[in-house]
């Protein structure tokens, strides 16, 4: 049986964070695992965060960390308060670059997440990117190439290639995860799968 995990993700999503240890454990148990950066933070809404976002986020990650368990740092709060600009670009590009030239797409996402959530890092200044790829061994002309042309302007076709998969399959934000078995998609209830490790292998259909 053929068996892949769609993860519908962006940078900036707290709850994609939240999930991403369900999506680290289906590929450490043999699922592949293929991901779609929806660029939720692109264009006019490229910005630095309202005092209502700062708000919000304030008042909703510790409800996230009581559900799924993951940490967000001081230093992550600390962030939230200062003048920085929020970008799904060049994180997102990061991702699908480090897909393209080393197989090591959820690596990055992973520090990504990390660099922001727990190290309150600005994920999308060059400078937190560069680190990264460094970290993971991507600082080679084969990721800054490809890194180069999704920041020239492939990464949107990327963004409407994920649009389009989620509204083929009804989905209405991030995360959003799709297991596929033998080539059909069926949608995962992201309700099901926080905080409840016990059922992962059942949501996977691991034998």
């Amino acid at each position: 049986m053929s068996k892949k995990l769609h993860y519908i993700y962006d940078p900036y999503c707290s709850w994609c964070y939240a999930i991403s240890s369900f999506v680290q454990y289906a590929n450490a148990h043999g699922v592949e695992v293929e991901l779609h950066g929806g660029g939720m933070i692109t264009g006019e809404r490229v910005a630095a965060p309202s005092d209502e976002l700062r708000k919000i986020l304030k008042d909703n990650q510790p409800k996230i960390t009581e559900l799924a368990g993951v940490q967000f740092s001081d230093s992550y709060y600390q962030t939230l308060d200062q003048d920085w600009v929020m970008n799904s670009i060049p994180p997102s590009a990061a991702v699908v670059a480090a897909q393209q030239s080393a197989g090591k797409g959820l690596e990055m996402i992973k520090a990504i997440q990390a660099a922001q959530f727990q190290k309150g890092w600005v994920i999308s200044e060059q400078s937190t990117i560069d680190r990264l790829a460094e970290e993971l061994s991507l600082n080679n002309e084969a990721f800054k190439s490809a890194y180069a042309q999704l920041i020239g302007g492939e990464i949107t076709q990327h963004f409407a290639d994920t649009r389009a998969l989620m509204e083929k399959r009804g989905a209405k934000g991030f995360p959003t995860l799709l297991l596929e078995l033998n080539g059909k998609q069926s949608l995962i209830p992201t309700q099901n799968v926080y905080g409840n490790q016990d059922a992962w292998r059942e949501i996977l259909k691991l034998t």
